[in-house]
């Protein structure tokens, strides 16, 4: 783990903790988002709070104009990672506060690839399964990757990978046709 993925962890930990703590983990987790989303989608916003030539207490106003009326924990956090020169972890910080809050509610995100989109029938059905699976509740990530070809590939979090594919299930049949062919060759 680098540096900055260590230290996105520890403030990630220590906001969940607050919020926790004062019960508005989903409060923060949505202005959490909010501001990251715009973070990462405004390059004017990214130019400003990163140039040296802008004064610090001018960025300050900045991001107190920015989460006025949001959670007072975002807007703390966003201040103290531009006050310690650590703004540039501030997406890792928020994927790591939303394992946390995941973990807490007990949800799974499963993010799911498919051909097609996949009809709501299949959906609920897939949801059911996966609930069941897993003993959590479930969001998904639904994904159109016209490479799947058909069936689906499932990705648990960053650890587990489902790949319920007809090419996975091609690449197997064609494994095991030419293990065949060789031991057939061999004996």
């Amino acid at each position: 783990m680098s540096g900055d993925e260590h230290a996105a962890t520890v403030y990630a930990g220590a906001l969940f903790a607050a919020a926790h703590d004062a019960g508005v983990i989903e409060d923060v987790r949505a202005d959490l988002h909010a501001f990251t989303a715009a973070f990462a989608t405004s390059p004017d916003l990214r130019r400003a709070l990163f140039d040296p030539m802008i004064d610090r207490a001018r960025k300050q106003q900045v991001v107190t104009t920015l989460t006025a009326g949001g959670s007072p924990l975002v807007a703390n956090t966003v201040h103290l990672l531009l006050e310690k020169g650590r703004l540039g972890i501030l997406s890792a910080l928020a994927k790591d506060y939303e394992r946390l809050a995941e973990r807490a509610a007990d949800l799974v995100e499963i993010e799911v690839s498919s051909a097609i989109p996949l009809p709501e029938a299949a959906e609920h059905e897939l949801m059911q399964r996966l609930q069941a699976a897993t003993g959590r509740r479930v969001r998904l990530v639904k994904r159109v990757d016209e490479s799947v070809l058909g069936g689906l590939f499932l990705r648990v979090g960053e650890d587990m990978v489902v790949d319920a594919s007809v090419r996975a299930r091609m690449e197997l049949l064609r494994d095991r046709l030419t293990g065949v062919g060789t031991r057939g060759a061999s004996e």
